[in-house]
This record gives C-alpha cells, sequence and structure tokens, in this order.
C-alpha cells in the first residue's frame, strides 16, 4: 500500500505541472520559451541558493539554542527569497523583453514550480525504486556490512512505518508551492511592467514569510502539520494571481515580428492588426499623427475606432503590427512615462463611488506625479464650485468636464477623446465642445466621435475607418476637393417647376432644407452659367450659392462607396 502511494506521489508531482503548463499554453497561446525560462531561473536560483545555505548554516545557532527559530526563520526565508526573486526579475527583466503579459507570468510561474515538483518528484522515485529493489533482493548480495545492512533496514522500516499520509501531503505539498510561485511570477511581471520594485518587495517578502515559518512550525508541530500549512496558503496565492493577472497587458507582439524604427510622432499606428479569436477587429491599419494635427477617427460601428483608441492608450496591444506613442511602444521600458505625456478622455467617465472632485483630481495628479494643483484643474473646465461634492453626485455634463479637466491637469502633448459628447443634452453638447476646442489648441488632438458636426467643427483632418481599414485619412480641405461642389437654388413659382426646369437643362437635383441642389464640378464657376440658363428658361430664381461638401456627405460616400472615386 505505501508503494502504491509512493508511485502516486511521484505521479502528481511529476504529471500535474505538465498538465497545467498545457492548460496555460491552451487558454493563452504564448509559446514554451517563457514556460522554459522559468524552469531555468528555478534551477540557476537553487545553484546559488543552497551552496549559500551551506556556508552560512554552520554560523547559525545551535538547534537547542532559544534564538535558533528566530534566526533560522529570518535565514531560510530571506534567503530563498531573495535568490529565487532576484533571479526570476532578472530573468523577466532581460531575457523575456517581448514577452511581458500576464499569461507569459502564468508560463513562467508554471515552469519555475513544476520544475521544483518534477525535481522531488524524481527524487521520491528513485526512493521507490531503491526500496522495491532491496526488499526483492537480500541486501548481503550488494557486500553491505553489518552497520550498513543495519541502517539499510531500519530505513526500510521507517519507509512501511510512515504511513500512507506523508506521500498524500507530500504530494499535496509540492502541488500547492506552484500556484505560489505563479503568484510571485505575476507580482515580479508586474514590478518589470510598470517599472515599481514594491511589487518585487511584495513578491520578496511573500516568500520570506512563507519559507521562514518552515522552521518555527515545523519544529513545533511536525512536517505533516507544516504541510497542512503550505496547502492553506492556495487561496491567498489564487486571489494574488487573479488580481495581479488582471493588471497585466494581456497579449504581446510576435517576438519573431520585426520591430520598425518609430517616426516619433505623437501617435504612430504602423500595420496594426487586432483579433479577439475568430473576429478581425483591425486588418493592417496604418496612420500616423504629425505634431499639433487635429484628427477625427470616424467609422461606422464595427469598424475599429474602440479597439484602436484602446491601442493608443496602451490597454490592448496589437496581434501584429505596431502602435508607438511618443515614440514608444506598450511594451517599451519608457512607454508608462511617455504615458504621462497623454491625457485621455475615456467613453465612459468612470467615476469613483466615494471620491469627491476634489480628491480625484488630486489621485489624477499623484498617477501622473505632475501637474496643475487640484484648484487649478478645476477652474479650466469651471468645476471650482463643486469641488467638495461627490462625483458620481454630478450631472453626465459635469463628469464630462471633470474628465477632460483630468486629462487636462498634467499638460498632456497628446490628447485622446473617445466620444466626449456622447449623451450629453444639446447644451452640455454645446459647452462641451467648447472646452473640447480650447484644450486641443496646440496639442495632438485625436477624437474618436459618431457626431460628425462635432468632428468637423473640433478637427482638421479626418481619419476613416471601414471593417478594420483606413480607407481615408487626408485633412478636411482636401477631402471637400475630391466631391463635387453643389449650387444651391431658390425660385419663384415652387421647387419641383424649378427641378423640371434643371431637368430639361440635364441635370439631376434634389431638394434638401427648403432649396434645390446640384451636384456640378467646379461650383463657383458652374453657378453663373446655370443662372443664365434658369432665367432664360423664364424661372424667376431668387436665390443662387454655392454649397461645399460636408464630413457628412464625405463621410456615407466612403462608407457606402468605400473611397471617394
Amino acid at each position: 500500500m505505501v508503494e502504491l502511494a509512493t508511485f502516486l506521489q511521484v505521479l502528481v508531482m511529476i504529471g500535474a505541472p505538465i498538465a497545467l503548463a498545457r492548460a496555460i499554453h491552451e487558454r493563452w497561446p504564448t509559446g514554451w520559451r517563457a514556460l522554459g525560462v522559468g524552469c531555468a531561473t528555478f534551477v540557476i536560483s537553487q545553484v546559488g541558493h543552497i551552496p549559500f545555505n551551506g556556508v552560512v548554516e554552520p554560523l547559525l545557532p545551535a538547534p537547542s539554542a532559544p534564538s535558533f527559530v528566530i534566526v533560522a526563520s529570518l535565514f531560510y526565508g530571506l534567503s530563498a527569497g531573495c535568490f529565487e526573486e532576484l533571479s526570476r526579475y532578472a530573468a523577466m527583466r532581460w531575457v523575456l523583453k517581448r514577452e511581458r503579459t500576464g499569461a507569459h507570468a502564468l508560463a513562467f510561474g508554471a515552469g519555475h514550480g513544476g520544475i521544483e515538483s518534477a525535481i522531488f518528484g524524481g527524487l521520491v522515485l528513485l526512493t521507490l525504486v531503491n526500496v522495491v529493489i532491496l526488499e526483492r533482493m537480500d541486501p548481503r548480495q550488494l557486500g553491505l556490512d553489518d552497520a550498513t545492512l543495519a541502517t539499510t533496514r531500519s530505513q526500510l522500516d521507517a519507509f512501511h512505518a510512515a504511513g500512507v499520509l506523508p506521500h498524500v501531503l507530500g504530494a499535496l505539498e509540492r502541488l500547492c508551492t506552484i500556484p505560489f510561485h505563479i503568484a510571485a511570477s505575476t507580482l515580479v511581471m508586474r514590478a518589470v511592467v510598470e517599472k515599481r520594485l514594491r511589487w518585487l518587495v511584495v513578491a520578496l517578502a511573500y516568500h520570506a514569510i512563507t519559507d521562514g515559518m518552515i522552521v518555527p512550525i515545523g519544529r513545533a508541530f511536525g512536517p505533516n502539520v507544516l504541510e497542512a500549512c503550505i496547502v492553506a496558503t492556495v487561496p491567498f496565492s489564487l486571489v494574488t494571481i487573479a488580481l495581479t493577472h488582471r493588471a497585466l497587458p494581456k497579449l504581446a507582439r510576435p517576438p519573431s515580428e520585426a520591430r520598425p524604427r518609430a517616426s516619433g510622432a505623437p501617435i504612430e499606428v504602423l500595420r496594426a492588426e487586432k483579433t479577439y479569436g475568430d473576429v478581425h477587429a483591425l486588418r493592417g491599419v496604418s496612420f500616423s499623427l504629425r505634431v499639433g494635427e487635429r484628427a477625427c477617427l470616424l467609422g461606422p460601428n464595427g469598424a475599429g475606432k474602440t479597439t484602436t483608441i484602446r491601442m493608443i492608450t496602451g490597454a490592448i496591444a496589437p496581434t501584429h503590427g505596431f502602435v508607438f506613442v511618443l515614440g514608444h511602444a506598450s511594451d517599451d521600458d519608457e512607454f508608462l512615462d511617455k504615458k504621462r505625456q497623454v491625457g485621455i478622455v475615456p467613453q465612459q467617465p468612470g467615476m469613483y463611488e466615494h471620491l469627491t472632485v476634489r480628491q480625484y483630481l488630486e489621485l489624477v495628479r499623484e498617477l501622473y506625479d505632475r501637474g496643475d494643483a487640484p484648484l487649478e484643474a478645476a477652474a479650466r473646465l469651471g468645476l471650482e464650485g463643486v469641488l467638495d461634492r461627490a462625483t458620481t453626485a454630478l450631472s453626465g455634463g459635469m463628469q464630462r468636464r471633470l474628465a477632460l479637466a483630468a486629462a487636462l491637469l498634467p499638460h498632456p502633448d497628446v490628447l485622446v477623446l473617445d466620444e466626449p459628447s456622447a449623451g450629453l443634452d444639446p447644451v452640455a453638447s454645446r459647452q462641451m465642445i467648447e472646452a473640447v476646442k480650447d484644450a486641443s489648441a496646440n496639442r495632438t488632438t485625436l477624437l474618436c466621435t459618431h457626431n460628425l458636426a462635432e468632428a468637423e467643427e473640433l478637427c482638421e483632418s479626418v481619419i476613416i475607418l471601414r471593417e478594420g481599414r483606413v480607407v481615408v485619412h487626408a485633412t478636411l480641405e482636401e477631402l471637400r476637393g475630391k466631391v463635387a461642389g453643389r449650387v444651391a437654388l431658390k425660385a419663384h413659382g415652387g421647387l419641383e417647376r424649378l427641378q423640371t426646369a434643371l431637368g430639361k437643362l440635364g441635370h439631376t437635383s434634389e431638394i434638401e432644407d427648403g432649396e434645390v441642389r446640384v451636384v456640378v464640378p467646379e461650383p463657383e464657376q458652374a453657378a453663373p452659367r446655370l443662372l443664365r440658363a434658369l432665367l432664360d428658361d423664364g424661372v424667376d430664381v431668387y436665390e443662387c450659392h454655392t454649397v461645399k461638401p460636408s464630413l457628412e456627405d464625405i463621410f456615407f460616400r466612403v462608407v457606402e462607396k468605400g473611397d471617394l472615386s
């Protein structure tokens, strides 16, 4: 029975990590590199850790000394924590330069903890093989002397006397260290991605505390209770994994894709593609904004506007291609510093329920580590009178103004606005448009909106997406030059009579806004000729003027036909 339990222990300790690694790879396809680096990092950490322990352990107090438990706990905890977490950080920082996502952290931790479990599983297997061999042959055939023979028989008796429980707990203990290593890996990955060493300190402290409790608990209650305590750490590890994994990037660029040189434009998108399963949200999108350009991002629902905005702000990474903000991609070490120069007004402000306007602006200033005091930021958008009011008690228009105030607080070079006036009443919408117009002056601005009149008023250039592709990126004046203008006419006798007269002259017209409009090339030159012809035909025209193509005309023509031809 004990041999069977030991064999099952080996299967669990070796097979479970392999199954976990395959499950992570299938759920989040990341390749096997992060897993392999995690395995190698554990081995390397032990190469330094074990000899170090061997050198220092003789200097520790004797086990019978009163100070042994405290000193040994601190030593073993800090020793294991420092060697493993620092080696983990070094591997993620300098080896996995293009593999810094939550999925890679999971794979790295599975490799790190899995190889530890597998190594101990191999040692248990070796013990089992030795036991089976010794029990099926006379130890005297091995040429053992009497003392060694007595020791061997004593070890065999102890193996059987231990029973099944230690093997079950031993397998559980090793399995339970895998979530611990994955949790530590996600924390260290966050330290690398966010360039905040406090997460490395948290991982090191967690490792030190967990390993440090081995000595006092094992000494006081025995190994079985110790292993049960290790099992009890699993819920904490799982919560840590869930929370930290959500804070990490979701997708990294394939490492095989050659990275082009960034031009340094404020916003630059190169051959960006984004897929969600079988859905292609973006298909090779490329555009860049020059310094000070005010561009609007337009397109029907499902064209890829929100996905593009989310990639620019670093919320997601492209499946293929590249997105640069001020010369840096979201996986660059310098990206967070550059992102502090970008003001973002999201589609949904997402106010914190328990914060006042003042506290919210103070939080934004702390996150950006720069910018105006709350009073100055609020005064810019006329919010100084509501500084001590809860953010959720504000009207929709005031919340939008607060979101813009927060975006402008750090004096950004780039402004990204996603539907800033969506859902507002006409008065609040007009106020928001005026505020955005002032805010975008002398700033590179990208406005994503469905309101074409708003886009025409605020922007000088247009990017139109259709089915995940850029079909137009040009200035409004360039676009108007590609679309035929119109001549608008009014005449006594009714608009229908005017249409009939135009039809006789070979012109197709339509009635719009109480006037008849005729599409003609070069309307400024065509209008006098058209007016003379109508007057000669007896049509009493009393008003004639040209109508430039609106952004709405351009947009619908592009969306319906795919281009302006």
